[in-house]
């Protein structure tokens, strides 16, 4: 229902949607954890995604975001293979959270989490998750970028420079679509 609402616009019926829907998960996540909660932690990111996106409520984002990253370290404790790269989604969003607001200083650790796990899982699947990894360089090239005009720091051309010439190679592994171009 919360989807529904968001495509008709209707931010605030979603919003109550996805609480209460936060709230099932939770009683069924406490007696069989290992099916509900990642519906937990995926419901925690779209809620993320409806406050940042359509209600542009950036500080709820990145709590929603942060409950759905710390269901997902203990999934991807238990189930690497299944979702480490969710958990790479969740600290992307949470860098992205941070570059929106005035805290955007503390993007740089979630957006370098975010970019080495990425790496490693582009590293063996590119045309599966190389497209992640670029998304996140980008990210991160756009906070060097404000560290640069904020301080006048060299270092970090040469940070951006040096990330840009990593990410060709993921670049070349990707599939051509629209979002790559």
């Amino acid at each position: 229902l919360a989807i529904v609402q968001i495509q008709l616009e209707e931010y605030d019926r979603a919003l109550a949607h996805y609480e209460k829907t936060i709230e099932a998960y939770q009683l069924l996540s406490g007696e069989k954890p290992d099916i509900f909660e990642p519906y937990l932690a995926a419901t925690y990111t779209n809620l993320g995604i409806l406050l940042a996106e359509n209600m542009n409520k950036y500080p709820q984002a990145f709590e929603a975001n942060e409950a759905a990253m710390s269901l997902y370290k203990g999934l991807s404790g238990r189930y690497p293979d299944r979702y480490t790269h969710y958990l790479a989604t969740s600290m992307h969003n949470a860098g992205i959270y941070r570059l929106e607001t005035g805290a955007w200083p503390d993007a740089l650790g979630y957006l370098s989490k975010a970019l080495a796990i990425r790496k490693e899982l582009a590293t063996g699947q590119g045309e599966a998750f190389g497209a992640d990894y670029c998304a996140t360089a980008l990210n991160l090239l756009e906070y060097y970028q404000r560290k640069l005009e904020e301080h006048k720091e060299l270092s970090y051309i040469r940070k951006g420079l040096d990330l840009i010439e990593e990410t060709e190679a993921f670049l070349k592994q990707v599939p051509v679509t629209p979002a790559v171009e």
